[in-house]
């Protein structure tokens, strides 16, 4: 059944919704899909099993356990923390990641997939960090689902530039900081250790490379978005 409710690759027949029935399964309760990865997908399940509540719903997959939790018994973080905790405990190494939460069955599969792309884009943009909530990366995820995207995507341009003429990296470190504190810039320059007259400098300089100004909201979004790009593609 939850294989089913994965994939949905079309309309549920009379036959699912006896087979839920029988098992006493109410398909109408907001759940969100929470996927854990590990060496070994066994050991996870036999741990997950414990910590599963009456109206959560579990299988293993080739890429790892997904668990359909039910959010009545708390929020999927929190749910998250603990579940990680033991994993660890067990001496297991695992990643973990949430969808968004669903009102019903209808929506666990777009619940499945974000977290899927969640655990992707997480894992190359934070790869020291353990747990990933989809509310937390969505331009990523975004991006990452986006019909047109491609590693060759326009807006890496910018990136490649940077990259060119920016042998040193201080140039893409100063951005990504920048980016990092909102536009600060004097916490920023702090952050980096240098004087503002030398972050303006920086800020000129990305400026006349990429011909985005990244004291500009719409230009500094370009290149944050490029930025994205270079890291999940």
């Amino acid at each position: 059944m939850v294989h089913q409710l994965l994939r949905q690759e079309e309309p549920f027949d009379s036959l699912f919704f006896d087979r839920a029935n029988r098992f006493d399964i109410n398909l109408y309760l907001p759940r969100v899909a929470l996927i854990v990865t590990a060496d070994n997908r066994h050991e996870v399940m036999k741990l997950v099993k414990k910590y599963i509540a009456n109206n959560d719903l579990y299988a293993m997959l080739p890429d790892g356990v997904v668990i359909l939790k039910s959010t009545e018994a708390g929020s999927p973080s929190s749910y998250a923390e603990q579940l990680e905790k033991q994993l660890w405990a067990s001496g297991m190494v695992c990643k973990l990641a949430a969808g968004s939460v669903q009102p019903d069955f209808k929506g666990l599969r777009v619940s499945y997939q974000q977290a899927k792309d969640t655990l992707a884009v997480g894992s190359k943009l934070h790869p020291e960090a353990v747990f990933y909530c989809y509310s937390d990366f969505q331009i990523p995820v975004l991006l990452r689902q986006s019909a047109g995207f491609q590693e060759n995507h326009d807006l890496l341009y910018h990136y490649e530039k940077l990259k060119e003429y920016d042998k040193k990296k201080e140039l893409i470190e100063t951005l990504t900081v920048y980016i990092e504190e909102n536009g600060e810039g004097s916490t920023a320059a702090k952050k980096l250790f240098i004087h503002r007259n030398t972050l303006s400098y920086r800020l000129d300089r990305i400026q006349s490379i990429t011909g985005k100004d990244p004291r500009k909201v719409k230009d500094l979004l370009e290149l944050y978005v490029a930025l994205l790009l270079s890291k999940i593609s």
